[in-house]
């Protein structure tokens, strides 16, 4: 494998390098413009634009609208209906998760996957102090922590915590 990655490295450096190794005659004068006969040259009615990269195309408005709001973990399932999970959804398609249960906190940056049907996360868990003035001090836990959040046939939204499995089998409720 190393071998191959070695040999695909070398390959891109001599393309590269390639490229570079042209020289321009020292009798050329670029200072003076283009020659007479290129600066008669009739441009071309559509000129060609460069290709930009293509951009990730948001989360189409009536998914995100499933998503965004308020949730809430049912009395009856792991966290005593104590587990409370807010999700935002910007222009951009990227959602931002907010979990908080206990004394913990996750905070999750995810994009909508079209395949799997659900928000794809990553993020960190954080532990949450109120100190003696009331300020809260919070401490990153585990960090690059991934999972993906989506919603069942009947509306309850899912938490499928790929690290820890703190989400498993919490139901949440929509609340706002």
């Amino acid at each position: 494998m190393k071998k191959r990655q070695a040999g695909i490295l070398t390959a891109v450096l001599c393309v590269l390098l390639a490229g570079c190794s042209g020289t321009q005659s020292p009798s050329a004068d670029l200072s003076a413009g283009p020659p007479a006969s290129a600066a008669q040259t009739e441009t071309p009615a559509n000129p060609v634009k460069a290709d930009a990269p293509p951009e990730e195309e948001p989360a189409p408005q009536g998914i995100a609208d499933a998503y965004v709001g308020e949730w809430q973990d049912a009395e009856d399932g792991p966290s005593g209906g104590q587990c409370r999970l807010s999700i935002d959804c910007g222009a951009d398609g990227i959602y931002a998760i907010d979990i908080r249960w206990d004394d913990s906190r996750w905070r999750f940056t995810g994009t909508y996957d079209e395949i799997w049907e659900g928000i794809d996360y990553i993020g960190a868990r954080y532990s949450e102090q109120t100190l003696d003035g009331g300020e809260i001090q919070s401490t990153a836990v585990l960090e690059e922590e991934t999972g993906m959040l989506y919603l069942d046939e009947g509306g309850v939204l899912q938490w499928e915590d790929t690290f820890e499995h703190m989400g498993e089998n919490m139901k949440f409720g929509r609340v706002s």
